[in-house]
């Protein structure tokens, strides 16, 4: 039998452990009418990739805020990966990542290379991935927190 989807609302997450390690999450919704349970496993794979594809997706129109301009630009919605049609991001191309994206990969990076996160550690290459490894555009929160880094606060 289909159900339909649950309502981001309706669920509720829980760290699941092997051993004493995180290995995925349990997303849970009980279904009132029916008394069903749904109980599905997400790995940190099927959360961060979807994330990272959709970030994708959305650097054509970042930043752009006037909804005729993006209807304009896509009349069928936005459907492909698409240069930057702002002013922002200029150094990027059809598929690359937005600045969250780029956060997202770098806390990724670090993740990986350390074998776990901790927060020193990340800083440090957090600080590193945005002076040294990318071009790419930096906010106001990203500017200010290198800044604040480099003059030893934080």
């Amino acid at each position: 039998m289909v159900r339909d989807a649950p309502h981001p609302n309706d669920l509720q997450a829980e760290v699941v452990r092997h051993g004493g390690r995180r290995s995925g999450f349990h997303l849970a919704r009980s279904g009132v009418s029916t008394g069903c349970h749904l109980r599905t496993v997400l790995t940190a794979h099927d959360l961060i990739l979807p994330s990272l594809a959709a970030d994708a997706l959305c650097l054509g129109p970042h930043w752009i805020y006037n909804q005729g301009k993006v209807a304009r630009l896509y009349p069928d919605g936005i459907r492909r990966y698409d240069a930057p049609k702002s002013q922002y991001h200029q150094d990027k191309a059809a598929g690359d990542f937005t600045h969250y994206g780029d956060q997202t990969l770098a806390l990724l990076r670090s993740v990986a290379l350390r074998r776990g996160f901790e927060f020193d550690d990340w800083r440090s290459d957090w600080s590193r991935f945005w002076s040294k490894e990318t071009r790419a555009y930096r906010d106001g929160a990203t500017t200010t927190t290198l800044d604040n880094l480099a003059h030893g606060l934080g």
